[in-house]
């Protein structure tokens, strides 16, 4: 559609924009991308994104009054989008798990699918990791950060792992 090339056309710039030494910029330019991509159910947030954040994460003005909240809020958002994908994954499994129930059923033979479920599973991990290492540079960062960053950062990851306890 015409937005989906909307997008794709100014995607480059606004990375351009996310990798900048301006942290107000980098964050506005995440905020935009995230919102882009979590708007259109099918385009998943992508690895490129991720990337960025993770790199934003280790930015010397991160931890100051002015960026701490629209960070962190954009974080912890990013985190639950980025786990709403294993849920989406794992129906994707019990759908398949059902039709290989029907399959072994009519004896037929056929291990494709149990290679779809490790796809799956690989994908699942990959994902899982990905997150907890932007929980690790978070929580990094908030050693050395003042105490309201530090406190908001634990509350949000304490947040992200109520939603998500298979990730602890």
């Amino acid at each position: 559609s015409e937005r989906e090339s909307m997008v794709e056309k100014i995607a480059p710039a606004l990375f351009t924009t996310a990798h900048s030494p301006n942290l107000a910029a980098s964050i506005q330019a995440l905020t935009l991308i995230f919102q882009l991509h979590s708007s259109k159910k099918s385009s998943p947030i992508t690895d490129r994104y991720y990337r960025a954040l993770y790199e934003v994460c280790n930015h010397p003005q991160v931890p100051k009054a002015a960026h701490a909240a629209p960070f962190l809020s954009l974080v912890f958002k990013s985190l639950k989008a980025d786990n709403n994908n294993n849920n989406d994954n794992n129906k994707s499994g019990d759908i398949k798990k059902h039709k290989k129930q029907q399959h072994d059923d009519d004896d037929d033979d056929d291990d494709d699918d149990d290679d779809d479920d490790k796809k799956d599973k690989s994908k699942s991990n990959e994902r899982i990791a990905r997150s907890l290492a932007i929980v690790k540079r978070l929580l990094q960062v908030a050693m050395h950060a003042p105490a309201t960053f530090a406190c908001g950062s634990l509350m949000a990851t304490s947040e992200f792992f109520r939603i998500r306890p298979a990730h602890w």
